[in-house]
């Protein structure tokens, strides 16, 4: 299967597809938390650094937008 890890220290996530990462996709500050199911087109991801929730649009690789949720998102 398919696994998405978020990377506290880098500001990043990083996609794993039947143990092997296929890249890491830039983020906010701080993400602590992602949400993400095999057929969704958007992943969700806490950006506690800037109180945000990120959208990766999954088919692009990259982060397509985030909205304001207020003090530190620490879980999705």
């Amino acid at each position: 299967g398919e696994l998405w890890t978020a990377n506290a220290w880098d500001p990043s996530v990083t996609r794993v597809v039947d143990g092997v990462p296929r890249g890491r996709i830039a983020t906010g500050p701080w993400p602590v938390a992602i949400g993400w199911r095999e057929g969704l087109e958007v992943a969700l991801v806490a950006q506690r650094g800037n109180d945000t929730v990120g959208f990766i649009d999954v088919s692009l690789g990259r982060l397509v937008d985030a909205l304001w949720v207020g003090d530190e998102p620490a879980d999705l």
